[in-house]
């Protein structure tokens, strides 16, 4: 009776270990499988993604503010509170590339100030490509250099002359006191420009869902070059 006893554990344990054996295999094949089918779906991203590119960093760099936008010739009415914000897109009846709101706010804030609307504008065209257009490296290039071309242009709403500047000499050869006035005179240039810009990131990041597509957007930088477009302003005042 004990040898039988003995003799059925032996068997239970052998059908155990052969079950075990079997579960183990099959979840090592389900996990292979699951591998597999990521790494497939993950290629299948990136090259859509390649493939998409270069017809998004083209239209983002083709949009660009005109002087009929500066004077609000085809300015939209404010989009209804329920739409206004309730995407990450947001209103463009005018499909100008600024948001309805963001335009409607720049012209009220600045109604006498054709300079500074053409500046805002431009930079709230980059910021909404970069809220929306985002999805490579190459499409996120793109966005930074439009951007970095707005801020050159919101320097050159400070007009005011740098007298005491050597012009006949590179800046490494400039006195202490020349450095000084310098930095005197780019002091003054930021208390002008640095809150048009923040103005601009207020209106256009103004919700949750904006400001984590706006740092979303990043994942994607490995690095960026310049834009090759002559001129910082998208609109040129003589």
């Amino acid at each position: 009776m004990i040898q039988f006893r003995d003799a059925k554990r032996a068997a239970d344990a052998r059908e155990l270990k052969a079950v075990a054996k079997k579960w183990a295999k099959n979840m090592t094949l389900f996990a292979v499988g699951i591998f597999v089918l990521l790494f497939a779906y993950g290629s299948y991203i990136k090259y859509d993604a390649q493939k998409r590119t270069p017809e998004a960093v083209a239209r983002i760099h083709a949009r660009t503010v005109t002087m009929e936008m500066v004077e609000g010739k085809n300015l939209p009415p404010m989009p209804v509170a329920s739409e206004r914000d309730a995407t990450v897109a947001g209103v463009d009846v005018n499909q100008n590339g600024v948001r309805d709101d963001v335009e409607i706010e720049i012209f009220k804030r600045h109604p006498n100030e054709p300079k500074v609307r053409a500046a805002q504008l431009q930079y709230a065209m980059a910021l909404q490509s970069q809220l929306t257009e985002i999805f490579s490296e190459g499409t996120l290039v793109a966005v930074l250099e439009e951007s970095s071309r707005s801020n050159l242009c919101f320097s050159e709403l400070y007009t005011k002359r740098q007298d005491g500047l050597p012009r006949d000499r590179p800046i490494y050869e400039w006195t202490p006191e020349e450095m000084d006035l310098s930095n005197q005179y780019s002091k003054e240039k930021d208390a002008l420009v640095d809150p048009l810009i923040s103005e601009v990131d207020q209106l256009v990041t103004n919700t949750i869902i904006r400001k984590k597509s706006y740092q979303d957007s990043y994942s994607f930088m490995t690095g960026y070059g310049e834009s090759d477009k002559e001129s910082s302003c998208d609109v040129i005042f003589r």
